[in-house]
């Protein structure tokens, strides 16, 4: 197991443990911005309209997925994190880290859950 994947795992094992709570966060209505990172070195980025499958797509991930969140205060390394005005949410393996309004919050994911992001040329 890599560190990374070791490092996510006994994060949200902990996170677990703690209560979960319900966020009401919803995309901004502008573009926004995906790039992936291997090995702290950006790969690929590209843009996200508004008015895209990936946009709305994410959009209702988000709207599906508004409890269960844990308040984190751990260091996450970046993987693939989607960018706008005032957040980031960041994709590691099984876990979401969504960093908001001063906050950052973790969910369990399945990389299924994000397939659909994805950039031009980008598998």
């Amino acid at each position: 197991m890599k560190l990374t994947e070791l490092l996510v795992a006994s994060t949200l094992a902990l996170a677990l443990g703690a209560c979960s709570q319900s966020i009401h966060f919803t995309l901004p209505r502008d573009s926004l911005r995906l790039s992936f990172t291997v090995n702290g070195v950006t790969s690929k980025d590209c843009s996200i309209s508004e008015d895209s499958a990936q946009y709305k797509a994410l959009s209702s991930w988000l709207s599906e997925h508004q409890g269960g969140w844990q308040s984190s205060l751990a260091s996450y390394v970046p993987s693939v994190v989607v960018t706008g005005k005032g957040f980031n949410l960041n994709f590691i393996n099984s876990a979401a880290v969504l960093n908001y309004a001063g906050n950052q919050f973790t969910h369990q994911v399945s990389p299924s859950d994000y397939a659909f992001l994805v950039c031009a040329g980008n598998p």
